[in-house]
């Protein structure tokens, strides 16, 4: 079992503590299983869960089966593809149970499964007539740059409203609505947005058939624009100020490699600030490879990369030869600091990159010799 902190928050649900519990199976050997003694009957299983754990935050890092009376009752399960990052999602399954006792069990696929409520509900069945009405007062307040929060009232149901599935449409005076998300409560915030854009966003009400209902009327927010971000980073040394009265802090966000600190009297070329050529971070080893991850707003960002060559030993063209990796793609191939700039001479090399998950992830690949970085500024633009 595991239990994250009541300040937690959960979207999606006015019930968050619930979805601060868990039991999950570290082991496929036996698995997971929930075992209830119920009256012989008709059942309505409602699942109850939440990714609340980092590792899994990505499409594909936790996928497992849930099998209800020894049938298959929910195939690969994505929490996190389904709702998102800490957010509650609820599947509902029907059962019959004939042996007096439900028994629920959860099948290893990637990752460990886990499982944060159940509820078991006889089922009487009363037709299902009527499709769910549209819910009212659908609000959308562009919170920050990056959130929009969404309320709405709730719709009425003739057995029961069991979820509310929410569409979104960017840019202004659009019209193809997709579907961003299903809730059962009646609020959702949306953190997939970007600053300085129009979002508008639909929602109706699904029922416990699966009938939908109408639309709601549709609401509209315009985030702000997001303020501007920066950060530079003096690799391998310690916090500085620059000519410019721009400031520098000391060396962070890296995951391995060594720093090397050349002499005061070192002189640097092309630069008026030759001490941020003086550190470096290098890499002797090839695995892992020396990456820098900085957290940054979602957003586009000028990426300013600084390097000189300070080591005699690649005093010499080809003598150092690296490639570097920015969000994942390939930014600059086979970059030789001497033959761009000869020894102990400033060279910078800009990138742009979009960061669509909050992480901005600078790799440094190993080529002739061993990759190094001197300075890196993250500018959004």
């Amino acid at each position: 079992a595991a239990v994250y902190p009541s300040t937690t928050a959960i979207a999606g649900t006015n019930d968050p503590a619930l979805y601060r519990s868990e039991r999950w199976d570290p082991g496929s050997a036996p698995e997971l299983t929930y075992a209830f003694t119920v009256p012989n009957g008709s059942y309505q299983v409602r699942l109850h869960f939440a990714e609340n754990y980092s590792g899994a935050f990505g499409v594909g890092r936790r996928v497992f089966d849930v099998q209800v009376e020894g049938a298959l009752a929910i195939d690969d399960l994505d929490i996190y593809a389904a709702a998102g990052a800490r957010a509650a999602l609820v599947r509902t399954v029907t059962a019959t149970v004939s042996d007096g006792q439900l028994n629920i069990t959860f099948l290893h696929g990637v990752e460990n499964p886990l499982v944060n409520a159940i509820e078991v509900v006889s089922q009487v069945v009363v037709p299902d007539l009527q499709p769910p009405s549209a819910p009212a007062g659908l609000t959308a307040t562009a919170a920050s740059a990056g959130q929009v929060s969404l309320a709405w009232g709730a719709a009425s149901d003739d057995v029961g409203v069991l979820g509310y599935e929410v569409e979104r449409c960017a840019g202004a005076g659009c019209s193809a609505f997709t579907a961003l998300r299903t809730v059962t409560g009646l609020a959702l915030s949306d953190s997939a947005v970007s600053g300085a854009s129009s979002y508008s966003y639909r929602v109706r009400a699904r029922d416990a058939s699966g009938k939908t209902g109408g639309y709601s009327g549709v609401a509209t927010a315009l985030t702000p624009a997001a303020p501007p971000f920066s950060l530079r980073v003096n690799a391998g040394g310690g916090a500085y100020v620059d000519s410019a009265g721009q400031a520098w802090v000391a060396d962070t966000g890296f995951n391995t490699a060594s720093a090397a600190v050349y002499p005061s009297t070192t002189a640097i070329a092309g630069t008026n600030d030759p001490a941020l050529y003086r550190s470096e971070r290098w890499d002797p080893g090839s695995a892992p490879e020396l990456t820098y991850a900085f957290t940054v707003p979602n957003g586009s960002y000028q990426v300013r990369l600084h390097f000189a060559e300070n080591y005699s030993g690649a005093f010499g063209v080809g003598r150092r030869v690296f490639d570097v990796q920015v969000e994942g793609a390939l930014a600059i191939d086979d970059l030789d600091i001497y033959a761009a700039a000869g020894a102990r001479a400033a060279l910078v090399r800009t990138v742009t990159a979009t960061v669509s998950d909050g992480q901005l992830n600078i790799t440094f690949l190993h080529g002739v010799e061993n990759p190094l970085v001197n300075a890196i500024e993250v500018v959004s633009f």
